[in-house]
């Protein structure tokens, strides 16, 4: 194992079962409730439903893959460096592209800014595993 792979800490690969299993139970209580089998507000039921689909995206960006090796990290951050420089860009032109069309919606919702960060990097990370 290399200084590089010594120096990321990541968490083992078991936590993408934890991650799935989040995602689901998020998946269930949502459906649920808006069949009105379980009693929740609609503003509790999708606070629930982004703050785990946050939770388990999170988990399985910083969980290991089953065969993690030197090209896996180094496509790993390029990934990351992806969605960060797509979170970016979107902060700074997103209020331009507001002011030309005249448009409300903004990432001034945080999370809706980091799901969609963390789909760029899972986006991008599958993309530079399927080319290698």
């Amino acid at each position: 194992m290399t200084t590089k792979q010594k120096d990321l800490n990541l968490l083992p690969a078991k936590f993408k079962k934890l991650a799935y299993s989040i995602l689901g139970l998020s998946i269930i209580v949502t459906v649920l409730s808006i069949s009105g089998i379980v009693g929740l507000d609609k503003a509790v039921t999708k606070e629930i439903f982004i703050s785990s689909l946050l939770l388990s995206l999170t988990l399985l960006a910083i969980t290991k893959d089953k065969d993690e090796d030197e090209l896996t990290i180094k496509l790993r951050f390029k990934a990351y460096t992806a969605a960060f420089l797509f979170g970016s860009v979107s902060v700074i032109i997103e209020p331009v592209i507001n002011l030309v069309f005249e448009s409300s919606s903004s990432y001034k919702d945080v999370f809706a800014l980091l799901i969609s960060m963390h789909i760029v990097y899972f986006f991008m990370y599958y993309i530079l595993k399927k080319s290698r």
